[in-house]
């Protein structure tokens, strides 16, 4: 039976995380500072007025978080071959119904920063965009599916440093497997991890709340990380 996976959408990428270096060496984040660094930066439906929380049904217990990682190291291997996805200190991803749309942040606290700046800079290259488009695509499929889904019908890239530092990347995407479905995914990093946004629709979401929400999660998580 084929079935629409939203949260592959959401987890394709890797999402949030943790904390500014100190001078010298830098400490290893732990679980604690990972699971308070996460609730900090993740969506409520308080941030976008009309929406209604969706968290309980895009938790990642055992098997689930390893099909995360696993689909993230597909992503990975397509843009770098070699690449793999490492495990987090800790993972968290928070949704939201907003109308016609499913929208949502995956917070991903890293081990270190050299992890996270590696496993988004494998995306900056012309074959790393066109990895990255596909993996923002929700999966349409059976047992047999392909590793990732095909190209999109329409890839639009958005540029992003000034908004959310170097390194972020940020697509808009029309499918070609799920008629008329449209995504907008944006990763970005924050000391030692990534943060990830995913909005999925038969419309286009709308640009200044997109907007508004991407300087929320990063003005959020630059406040966490100050904190460490």
């Amino acid at each position: 039976m084929k079935r629409i996976s939203l949260l592959s959408a959401l987890l394709l990428a890797v999402g949030a995380a943790v904390a500014a270096a100190a001078a010298g060496s830098p400490a290893p984040v732990n679980e604690a500072q990972a699971v308070a660094f996460a609730r900090a930066v993740d969506l409520t439906a308080a941030d976008l007025p009309g929406a209604q929380e969706l968290s309980d049904a895009f938790q990642e217990p055992g098997a689930e978080e390893r099909e995360a990682r696993r689909a993230q190291s597909r992503l990975l291997r397509c843009a770098r071959p070699g690449a793999f996805a490492h495990k987090p200190v800790y993972r968290s991803v928070s949704a939201l119904a907003y109308g016609d749309w499913i929208v949502g942040a995956a917070v991903v606290v890293m081990p270190s920063r050299a992890i996270a700046t590696d496993e988004i800079g494998v995306f900056a290259c012309a074959r790393g965009h066109a990895c990255f488009a596909r993996g923002a695509q929700p999966i349409v499929g059976s047992a047999n599916e392909p590793p990732l889904p095909p190209k999109p019908l329409r890839t639009v890239f958005i540029r992003l440093a000034t908004l959310l530092g170097r390194g972020a990347i940020g697509v808009h995407t029309l499918s070609r497997q799920l008629r008329g479905a449209r995504t907008d995914d944006v990763v970005f990093r924050v000391g030692t991890a990534e943060i990830e946004f995913v909005a999925f629709g038969k419309r286009q979401f709308p640009s200044a709340t997109e907007v508004g929400l991407l300087r929320l999660l990063h003005a959020r998580a630059e406040a966490a990380a100050g904190r460490l």
